[in-house]
């Protein structure tokens, strides 16, 4: 009795944890905005699903599932400027950092990037961003900030924020330039 309640206990312990770590597998989705309009981006493969922005009674936004590809037009312009790397197809920001010799971290920042995630024609910076001062009427939104955050450094009111760049709903994604005057 005491041999099979061993080996019960073993398997039942082999299946909990089975079940443990095969039931947390989930997609992750994270909020953007494309062409202006909510949806959300499978991280793991990708693909957009676009929201229904039409409202039921309790203010609850549906998921209306619709595949969306994204494309990023091919332009096969020669950009003189020696701060930025055009991606070509099949070419990961890795490549990238290893073919400029700039640690991947730093090229994600310079382009405010969250992901290692590139699009072939994306154009990618490789070195720092110059502060000039004509830019300091733009801000680029950064990890963590809200139109909120962003309007109160700026001595603004959410409603101006808005009303200056056209938006309506108040989801702006990293690196979304705002205008400020």
């Amino acid at each position: 009795m005491r041999k099979n309640f061993k080996h019960i206990l073993v398997f039942i312990s082999i299946l909990s944890s089975n079940m443990a770590v095969f039931g947390q597998i989930q997609p992750y989705y994270k909020d953007v905005l494309l062409n202006g309009k909510p949806a959300k981006l499978n991280v793991a493969t990708g693909e957009f699903i676009m929201l229904d922005t039409t409202t039921t009674l309790y203010n609850y936004v549906k998921p209306k599932k619709e595949k969306v590809t994204l494309v990023v037009p091919q332009k096969e312009e020669v950009v003189p400027d020696y701060n930025y790397h055009i991606v070509k197809k099949g070419e990961t920001l890795l490549d990238i950092s290893k073919q400029h010799n700039v640690l991947l971290g730093t090229l994600k920042k310079y382009n405010n990037l969250e992901t290692t995630l590139v699009a072939p024609g994306q154009r990618i910076r490789l070195s720092a961003p110059e502060k000039n001062e004509e830019n300091t009427n733009i801000w680029i939104v950064s990890k963590g900030e809200t139109l909120y955050s962003i309007a109160t450094k700026n001595n603004m009111r959410v409603k101006q924020l808005k009303a200056l760049n056209g938006i309506k709903a108040n989801t702006i994604v990293v690196g979304q330039k705002l205008r400020l005057k």
